[in-house]
C-alpha cells in the first residue's frame, strides 16, 4: 500500500523522457534552402507515435487519479501496460524478463538442448556454470558444441584499416588473429611503395593511393564482403583470446535492433575502458557522456563506441562511412547516422581488444563534426567544451523566415540578430528618448529569457511624443548602422538591417501604470545576456495580448494552421502545437522540443537533468 499519486507522478515522467522516440527510415536530403545541412539519414516525424502513446498513458493516469492521495493497491495490469509502452518507445527495454536459450544459466551444460532454436544462429550457444566451476574467473561461460551453425569463416570477416603503421605491425596482428580465427581478414594500406606481401593464409592486402581515406577504402572492401558480420578496426595492436569474437556475434544474433557490437580495450599503457558512449543531440548542440543506462546479456546499449567493432555487413553497406572523413572523425560521424536511424549498440566489456591509445579528437578534428552536422556547440567525452561560429561551423543565415516554419534558428543566427535589436537600443539612448520591447520580442524576454528561437524579426515601441525625432534624426542613426528605415503608414516604421528587420511603432509610455516613486525607473529585463527595457509589467501585458496558456508554444504566426485564429493579428496558431517538421531527422526540428518550458531551449549545460 503505498501513496499512489506519488508513484503515478514518476512513472509519467519517466515514460515522458522516452516520448520522443520514433521509427526510422533512410532519405536523401531534399532542400538545401536552409541556413544548415540536413541530414541525409531521418528519423519519422514522431508526433502521430506520441500521441498514440500519450492516449494510453492518459488512460493509466485516470484509473490512479482517482486514488491519488489514499492507500490503495497498485493494480498489475498498469505496471504492464507501463512497461510495454516503455518497451515499444525504447527497444532498449525488454517487455519480459526471462532469459533466451543464447545465455542460459546451467551448472550441467549436458543439459541444454542444442538441437532447436527460436531462429537462425550463427555461433552455438553459451552456458553460464557458475561462478565456482572456474576459479580464475576466465572460462566461467563456455561455448557448447553444436552443429547447426555455419563455419565462422563463414560468419565474419576482418577488415584491418593500416594508415601508417610499418609492415612489422602488419604481420604481428594478422599472425595473431590467424591463430585463433580461420577467417579472411583484409589489410588495407595506403602509398605503398613495394608491394606487400603476407604469405598468411585467408589474409589479403588492398593498397590504396596515398591520399585515400580511409573511409573510401573501408566502404570499398566492405563493398566484396559477402560474411554476415564484419570486423572493423585501425587501431589493434595485439589479438588474443580476449578477443571473443563468437561472444559479438552472438550477442547481435539475440538483438534483432543492433547492427553493432563492441568490446572494452586496454591502451599499450594498460588503460582500461569500456568505451560505451551516449550522445545527445539537439539544438545545434552535440554532448557526450561515458555511461550506460540500458543493458542485455551482459552488454551495454550505447550511442557511439570507442574500440573496435562487429557490425552487420549489410548494414556497412547500406550505411557506409563518409568518404571525405578519416580515422576517429569518420567513426564519430558514422554513429551519428547509426543512433538517427535508431539502430542500436552495445559494449560487452568482457570482450577486450588491445589497443595503442584512446581515441583522440582534438579541436580541428571536432570542427570537421561541427560542419557535417551544423553544430555550434560541442561537448566531447573528454569533458572539454568546444563552440564554433557560423563560419566556422559553415552556417549561414539565410531564408530565416523559412526556416522558423520548421525549425529553432541556430544560436549564431539568433546573436546577430539580437545585436541588430541593440541598433535600436543604442540610438535611443544617443538621442535620449524612451522605448519599449513589444509584441513578440516582449513574449520572448518572458518565456524566453532572450528572443524566441523561433522569431527573425524583433518589436519595438516609442513613445509617440518622440516620433518625429525618430523619423529623422532615428533613421540616420539607424542608417549609419546599415540598416534601412522605411515608414509605412501613420506611427509605423520598420529598420532592416543585414539579417532582421526591426518592427518599430509608437504609443504611450507604459511607465504611466507604475506607482509615481517608480516611473523614473523603467522595467527591465535580462534578453540574452543585455539588459534591455521592456514594457511596465511585462508579464501582465503579455497575458492580455497573447490570452490564455500564452506560456505554451506555438509556430510563428505566419505558418499557422489554425484557421480559427486571423494570421495577422500576431496570433496565429493555437499555443501548445507544433508543425510537422519538414526534415524530421535535424536536430532542431520543433516537434523534436516540448511545447513548453524553456529549458530545453537553452544550453544543454544550463539543461535541468
Amino acid at each position: 500500500m503505498i501513496k499512489t499519486k506519488i508513484v503515478s507522478l514518476a512513472m509519467l515522467v519517466c515514460l515522458g523522457l522516452v516520448l520522443m522516440a520514433g521509427y526510422s527510415f533512410i532519405t536523401t536530403v531534399i532542400s538545401s534552402a536552409y541556413p544548415f545541412k540536413v541530414p541525409l539519414y531521418q528519423t519519422v516525424d514522431p508526433v502521430p507515435t506520441r500521441r498514440a502513446f500519450a492516449k494510453r498513458i492518459l488512460l493509466i493516469q485516470r484509473e490512479i487519479e482517482a486514488l491519488a492521495g489514499k492507500n490503495a493497491t497498485i493494480d498489475s495490469v498498469w505496471a504492464m501496460e507501463l512497461l510495454a509502452i516503455a518497451a515499444d518507445l525504447d527497444s532498449r527495454i525488454t517487455k519480459e524478463f526471462n532469459e533466451d536459450l543464447n545465455s542460459t544459466y546451467e551448472t550441467q551444460p549436458s543439459e541444454i538442448s542444442t538441437n532447436i532454436l527460436p531462429k537462425k544462429r550463427h555461433v552455438c550457444p553459451e552456458v553460464y556454470r557458475g561462478r565456482s566451476s572456474d576459479n580464475s574467473l576466465q572460462n566461467n561461460f563456455i561455448q557448447l558444441k553444436c552443429d547447426f551453425v555455419p563455419e565462422f569463416k563463414d560468419v565474419i570477416t576482418i577488415i584491418v584499416s593500416a594508415k601508417r603503421w610499418d609492415f612489422d605491425r602488419i604481420r604481428f596482428i594478422v599472425k595473431n588473429i590467424r591463430k585463433y580465427y580461420d577467417v579472411n581478414i583484409f589489410v588495407l594500406t595506403y602509398g605503398t611503395n613495394t608491394s606487400l606481401t603476407l604469405d598468411i593464409d585467408g589474409a589479403f592486402i588492398k593498397t590504396f593511393a596515398a591520399g585515400t581515406s580511409e573511409s573510401y577504402a573501408i566502404n570499398s572492401v566492405a563493398a566484396t564482403i559477402s560474411t554476415p558480420f564484419t570486423l572493423v578496426t585501425n587501431s589493434l595492436t595485439h589479438f588474443s583470446r580476449q578477443i571473443s569474437l563468437e561472444r559479438l556475434v552472438r550477442v547481435l544474433d539475440d538483438l534483432e535492433n543492433a547492427n553493432i557490437a563492441s568490446g572494452a580495450y586496454r591502451s599499450l599503457n594498460g588503460y582500461w575502458s569500456h568505451g560505451c558512449l551516449q550522445q545527445r543531440m539537439e539544438n545545434y548542440q552535440l554532448v557526450y557522456v561515458r555511461g550506460y543506462e540500458h543493458s542485455k546479456h551482459e552488454c551495454m546499449f550505447c550511442d557511439d563506441v570507442l574500440g573496435p567493432f562487429v557490425v552487420r555487413t549489410e548494414f556497412l553497406k547500406e550505411v557506409p562511412l563518409t568518404e571525405s572523413l578519416e580515422g576517429s572523425v569518420m567513426f564519430h560521424d558514422w554513429f551519428i547516422n547509426v543512433r538517427l536511424l535508431g539502430s542500436l549498440v552495445v559494449v560487452c566489456p568482457d570482450v577486450m581488444f588491445f589497443i595503442e591509445v584512446e581515441s583522440i579528437m582534438e579541436h580541428d578534428d571536432w570542427l570537421k563534426i561541427a560542419k557535417k552536422w551544423s553544430l555550434q556547440y560541442i561537448k566531447p567525452y573528454d569533458e572539454k567544451e568546444l563552440e564554433f561560429s557560423c563560419e566556422e561551423a559553415e552556417i549561414t543565415c539565410i531564408n530565416l523566415m523559412t526556416a522558423v516554419a520548421s525549425f529553432l534558428l541556430p544560436p549564431c543566427c539568433r546573436k546577430k540578430i539580437r545585436r541588430e535589436l541593440g541598433y535600436i537600443e543604442d540610438c535611443a539612448e544617443k538621442l535620449g528618448v524612451y522605448y519599449e520591447f513589444q509584441a513578440g520580442t516582449l513574449l520572448g524576454a518572458v518565456k524566453a529569457d532572450g528572443l524566441l528561437p523561433w522569431d527573425f524579426d524583433t518589436d519595438v515601441l516609442t513613445d509617440c511624443k518622440d516620433q518625429q525625432l525618430w523619423l529623422t534624426k532615428g533613421m540616420d542613426c539607424m542608417k549609419r548602422k546599415n540598416c534601412k528605415s522605411v515608414l509605412i503608414s501613420g506611427s509605423y516604421w520598420t529598420s532592416t538591417c543585414e539579417l532582421s528587420t526591426i518592427d518599430i511603432s509608437c504609443r504611450y509610455n507604459s511607465s504611466i501604470y507604475l506607482p509615481p516613486e517608480y516611473r523614473g525607473v523603467p522595467t527591465r529585463a535580462n534578453v540574452d545576456g543585455k539588459s534591455s527595457i521592456v514594457m511596465a509589467n511585462p508579464g501582465l501585458t503579455v497575458r492580455n495580448y497573447y490570452g490564455r496558456e500564452y506560456l505554451k508554444h506555438a509556430v510563428h504566426w505566419r505558418y499557422s494552421s489554425n484557421s480559427l485564429v486571423p494570421k495577422d493579428d500576431g496570433l496565429g496558431q493555437l499555443p501548445g502545437m507544433w508543425s510537422l517538421c519538414k526534415e524530421p531527422g535535424f536536430h532542431s526540428c520543433l516537434d523534436h522540443f516540448p511545447v513548453d518550458g524553456n529549458l530545453k531551449f537553452k544550453k544543454l549545460s544550463q539543461q535541468l537533468h
